[in-house]
């Protein structure tokens, strides 16, 4: 993951502005105008808003931007975080559970 970091930073940028472009294309305003937040593009002005799912088609025709911002780590959501109710995965092994051991009875 360390060495992903930055691409991994730079396409969710890419994918945020062409979703932000995709939306102000929809409403016909300008897309600094606009911001993505939650899951949804939001028209700061009027408050108007659109789910990723509804842009995603529209944001995918588009011309992949050569240059975008990235996000500000002060502005990081979700990263460095804890994340409540959840637990890591029990790891596997090759040991059968004794469910699937057992016969049932015919």
């Amino acid at each position: 993951m360390r060495g992903n970091w930055e691409p991994l930073r730079r396409a969710g940028a890419t994918a945020r502005a062409l979703l932000v472009t995709a939306a102000a294309q929809t409403w016909k305003v300008d897309p600094s105008s606009c911001h993505a937040a939650q899951g949804q593009v939001i028209h700061g002005p009027t408050g108007r808003s659109l789910g990723y799912g509804a842009l995603v088609a529209q944001a995918a025709a588009l011309p992949v931007p050569g240059h975008v911002t990235l996000k500000d780590p002060k502005d990081f959501q979700l990263i460095g975080t804890p994340r409540s109710g959840s637990t890591p995965p029990r790891r596997s092994t090759a040991r059968r559970s004794s469910a699937s051991t057992s016969r049932s009875p015919a």
